[in-house]
């Protein structure tokens, strides 16, 4: 009988050690995965920064190289005056280059844990006294329904510049047909603060650009000013928040953007 309950409480031990490693292996597999898929934003981010680099970086540095040594050759005024023009023009692009790696990189060094309360009926409408004119410019209709959820816990500078960008780019790529109409709402679902921008506007042909989406300098519409960096911007704000995007739209009908953010950054 001694031996038998012996034997009993061995195998409850082993069944308890099993069960033990069996918890710890899970969770070493989820920090895993979390850390492949971090891995691969790493990555992204990194392609993204060759990618300004060896094209938006390089270029204008090439012009530059290209138009000095025509100067040298250059003996007409006026020929001097235009080449001089056009290096001006290329220094400037240069130095906006430069101006979008320091915003991007300054993303990634923000201390995210310095949160604050936002209600986002204030930010909606300070934003929107930004876009005045533009709004004013082009008839648009910007409404908005806090009532579900107006209180979030998140970095002022980030949620502003989020409502920026998604809300000029509803103007920006308004339908030329029709006055643009502007929805933004909020809610909580599935435990994540849930705001969304539904606009009338072109829309975007998301089976065909959703590679390439929320990259830089990425555009879809060119009839309009832009350097293709509001949405790479927001993407990448939300992912510093530990909030994601998700984007449906309809060619000429129009688009709605879903911002999801943690539930402890919204209440």
């Amino acid at each position: 009988m001694e031996a038998k309950r012996i034997i009993e409480e061995q195998n409850l031990l082993i069944q308890q050690k099993n069960n033990e490693l069996g918890i710890e292996v899970a969770r070493q597999t989820r920090d895993l995965t979390q850390t492949n898929l971090e891995l691969i934003e790493q990555n992204t981010r990194l392609e993204q920064f060759a990618f300004i680099i060896s094209h938006n970086l390089r270029s204008p540095m090439a012009r530059l190289v290209g138009l000095s040594a025509i100067l040298n050759f250059a003996d007409d005024p006026r020929e001097t005056a235009e080449i001089v023009k056009l290096m001006v023009k290329s220094t400037q692009d240069l130095d906006q280059v430069i101006k979008d790696l320091t915003l991007i990189l300054g993303i990634q060094k923000m201390n995210v844990k310095v949160l604050s309360e936002i209600a986002l009926d204030g930010l909606f409408q300070k934003v929107v006294a930004t876009l005045e004119q533009e709004i004013a410019d082009t008839k648009a209709k910007v409404t908005s329904d806090f009532t579900n959820l107006n209180g979030i816990t998140s970095l002022p500078p980030y949620m502003e510049s989020i409502f920026y960008n998604l809300l000029s780019n509803s103007i920006k790529y308004r339908h030329p047909e029709r006055s643009p109409v502007i929805h933004v709402k909020s809610k909580t679902a599935d435990g994540y603060g849930l705001i969304t921008f539904e606009d009338n506007g072109l829309g975007i042909d998301v089976e065909k650009h959703k590679e390439n989406l929320f990259n830089l300098y990425k555009r879809f519409h060119f009839h309009t000013e832009g350097k293709g960096m509001g949405l790479y911007l927001v993407k990448t704000q939300l992912a510093a928040l530990g909030g994601r995007i998700e984007v449906n739209s309809k060619v000429n009908e129009g688009t709605r953007f879903s911002i999801y953010l943690k539930q402890d950054h919204a209440s």
